[in-house]
């Protein structure tokens, strides 16, 4: 059994027509990835650095009360992000800085924006899922468009983030581009995440 991560990015014009796209397998898994999996194995507390660099210890599900009484566990990690909300899900940056397995945040975010200087618009985050006879994969998907009327801006980098239910961000996944994708004005990058388990 094998598991993996793959990156599919697509450059898409105003119609949603393809002008170029290029794949990448990520090799770039961080410790909080690793932390994370261990406490889902075996349901406990998980000491994480989020985002803006601050230790936490995050647990892996939550109590629920039920409205007339009762209540139940919920899961408490989500990928998710709404639109506008730059702060998880897929998170693009401009930065080539190395990955490290300590990498905890993007090193310099490309923030959400409807047509400022440095800035891409992030639509939701959808997330998806595929189930075949030797494979499942979850697919995590995002679209960001250059909404600036003369600059082109260039995704070096890129990771995946989640929320947990108190509102820490923990970035599992960092990756930087051998080349990085060129969004021109009035263009869009689509950006694909597959986390799969190969059989």
């Amino acid at each position: 059994m094998k598991f993996q991560v793959k990156w599919l990015g697509k450059i898409l014009d105003e119609q949603d027509s393809v002008i170029y796209k290029r794949a990448y397998k990520s090799k770039s898994f961080v410790r909080n990835f690793a932390t994370f999996l261990k406490c889902a194995f075996i349901n406990s507390a998980w000491d994480v650095v989020t985002i803006d660099g601050a230790s936490k210890n995050i647990s892996w599900h939550h109590w629920y009360d039920y409205p007339g009484g009762g209540g139940g566990f919920g899961g408490r990690i989500w990928v998710n992000a709404p639109e506008g909300d730059d702060s998880y899900g897929l998170v693009v940056g401009s930065s080539s800085q190395v990955f490290n397995k300590q990498d905890y945040t993007i090193y310099s975010k490309i923030p959400h924006g409807e047509g400022d200087p440095g800035t891409l618009y992030y639509r939701e985050c959808i997330v998806d899922n595929i189930l075949e006879s030797d494979r499942a994969s979850v697919l995590i998907k995002r679209t960001f468009l250059n909404y600036t009327n003369s600059e082109a801006i260039y995704v070096r980098e890129a990771g995946i983030v989640v929320k947990s239910f108190e509102g820490s961000r923990v970035l599992l996944v960092r990756d930087v581009f051998a080349q990085p994708f060129t969004v021109f004005p009035n263009k869009k990058l689509e950006l694909t995440a597959q986390l799969e388990v190969v059989l």
